[in-house]
């Protein structure tokens, strides 16, 4: 999915380079510090990007999810983060 940003620029959810069946979930009410009631299992985080510049700069090579449990029974926040590795432009 693609967002219009304005001036002719456009960016794309790096969601879309995530493997298909990786969870997506980043407001999970498995997580303690997540409000009772609210709509779970949806995603809230996003990255945005857009399209890879000369020699492959800023191609998204993968994306995933970041501090989604516990460690030690502590939750490192309310909800999970998107990490995306984009390429540096060294390789075409």
């Amino acid at each position: 999915m693609a967002a219009d940003a304005g001036r002719g620029q456009v960016f794309f959810d790096a969601w879309q380079y995530a493997d298909p069946n990786a969870p997506s979930v980043t407001w999970d009410r498995a997580n303690p510090y997540v409000a009772a009631g609210l709509e779970p299992g949806v995603r809230i985080d996003y990255i945005h990007v857009g399209p890879p510049g000369t020699g492959g700069l800023g191609h998204v090579r993968g994306v995933r999810r970041a501090g989604y449990g516990p460690v030690d029974g502590v939750w490192p926040s309310d909800h999970a983060a998107v990490v995306a590795d984009l390429a540096d432009g060294t390789n075409p």
